[in-house]
């Protein structure tokens, strides 16, 4: 390893399956994720399959690349985010505002930090990069019978390619049971 440079590991959660594995370098995760390259190069991977109510490990591999189109969200396992000594002098003031994002696969409730004149609907578009980070994160899957449980993590990155929906985590309404008369139908 480089020195200054760290080691840390991360978890990958794709579609169909979820990597766990190790990163060794000088710069931070969302500044890895977003990079050019389509891949993100990991160590010491185990790679689990998500199967009915179960993980099923399907490999373990001393290095290799996990493609990022593939991530719906990326971690950091087991992160301590301490607030550096430069972000104590942000160049923008930021506000934290707490959200609740769907993808095919999780449901995200997390905070999002945005410039004090900025809307919650306005995130995507300036937030910079593929992965857009969130903190204080916690999430919970959308579908009964799947093996992972809902997890919290200090740090999350999502990859804006998979965000179905995004909006104020305060703003939910009742949801009313909808009678077949009211369903717009497809033709």
């Amino acid at each position: 390893m480089d020195i200054g440079g760290r080691r840390f590991t991360i978890e990958a959660f794709g579609l169909s399956m979820m990597m766990q594995g190790c990163i060794e370098s000088r710069r931070r995760l969302t500044e890895l994720a977003n990079e050019d390259d389509p891949f993100l190069l990991m160590s010491d991977v185990q790679c689990y399959a998500y199967s009915g109510d179960a993980l099923v490990p399907v490999g373990r591999r001393p290095h290799g690349v996990v493609s990022k189109d593939s991530m719906v969200m990326l971690t950091e396992r087991d992160a301590d985010i301490p607030v550096s000594a430069s972000s104590a002098y942000l160049r923008v003031p930021k506000s934290r505002i707490r959200v609740q994002a769907y993808t095919g696969t999780f449901s995200i409730e997390a905070d999002i930090h945005l410039p004090a004149d900025a809307d919650v609907e306005q995130f995507l578009t300036v937030s910079k990069g593929r992965f857009v980070p969130v903190t204080d994160a916690t999430a919970t899957p959308i579908h009964e019978g799947t093996p992972l449980a809902g997890f919290q993590r200090p740090f999350m990155l999502l990859n804006r390619d998979h965000i179905a929906f995004l909006g104020p985590a305060d703003a939910e309404v009742a949801l009313t049971a909808a009678t077949p008369a009211s369903i717009h139908k497809i033709a």
